[in-house]
């Protein structure tokens, strides 16, 4: 006889599938090898020389896909755990009925929101108490930030969003609506240096530091004076060290965090292992799915 949550554990085993078939994929692309360039173009009704970015790949949409597998998988396999805790307290008390329609796991972030009631209504008090004592907007992560800090609601989002489970809650219902496209992100030390003139005087240097990379995106706007000779230009010494590959929408994800999310889902999963086994199943947790 399978465990009650060996569904749970089957969706933990298709998204390991799909993070390592993503993780193989990107870590064959020479990500740091695309040349990034700064190109620039003179505008003489302003005497400004405008630098934009060039050079960067455009990254597969199939990771966006592949990442989305696996991240659903990620949040089926919370609402199987749920579903069967439901099932078996209805069961230790005689309630002849399936769970309600509403049950699933809760993800909530919103500090001002609570946990929907009627998603563990039919679960025990104690395994309900469980679950909203993880969320992202509950005293278990957010007692770890300063007090003063948390009457700042600005503050607070910036708390709930780091929370792994606003990630995989964000992601999941980006993917109902599009794509999770794979961007470029600045991940190592970013050198912004002085401009040299060529065939002018730089006045002033205003730039756009773009921590989402994208061709085309300005990154500087250099205010000049021309002193003839030909165009005005300038000797861009600007440097990003290193890219990395995130997903989604803010908070944005970056690619190695997908696998820091299984990891958490994996242990919210087998934290209730025991409650659940009745001693009839063999089944045991497999190594592959422990955190």
């Amino acid at each position: 006889m399978d465990h009650p949550l060996y569904g749970a554990f089957e969706k933990l085993r298709r998204a390991r599938k799909h993070l390592n078939e993503l993780e193989t994929e990107i870590g064959v692309a020479p990500l740091d090898a695309y040349a990034i360039r700064f190109e620039q173009e003179f505008k003489p009704d302003t005497s400004t020389i405008e630098v934009t970015l060039q050079g960067l790949p455009k990254f597969p949409v199939r990771w966006g896909l592949i990442a989305a597998d696996a991240l659903n998988n990620l949040r089926a396999a919370l609402n199987y755990l749920t579903w069967e805790l439901a099932v078996f307290n209805l069961a230790a008390q005689g309630i002849e009925r399936a769970p309600l329609d509403d049950t699933q796991f809760p993800i909530a972030y919103r500090r001002w929101k609570g946990v929907p009631q009627k998603q563990v209504a039919d679960l025990r008090p104690d395994h309900a108490r469980r679950i909203k004592a993880i969320q992202p907007n509950g005293a278990s992560h957010l007692a770890q930030f300063p007090e003063h800090l948390l009457r700042d609601v600005q503050e607070v989002r910036v708390f709930t969003n780091s929370h792994l489970l606003t990630h995989l809650a964000v992601l999941t219902n980006d993917d109902k609506h599009r794509i999770l496209l794979p961007t470029a992100f600045v991940a190592g030390e970013t050198q912004i240096n002085d401009y040299v003139g060529i065939n002018c005087t730089v006045n002033h240097i205003n730039h756009f530091l773009q921590v989402g990379l994208e061709n085309d995106a300005k990154w500087a706007e250099v205010q000049v004076t021309p002193t003839g000779g030909g165009e005005p230009k300038v000797q861009v010494n600007d440097r990003i060290d290193k890219t990395r590959i995130e997903f989604g929408s803010p908070p944005f994800t970056a690619a190695d965090a997908l696998w820091q999310i299984r990891d958490v889902v994996a242990n919210i999963v087998t934290s209730f292992w025991s409650d659940l086994d009745s001693g009839e199943s063999d089944w045991v947790v497999p190594e592959w799915a422990k955190p």
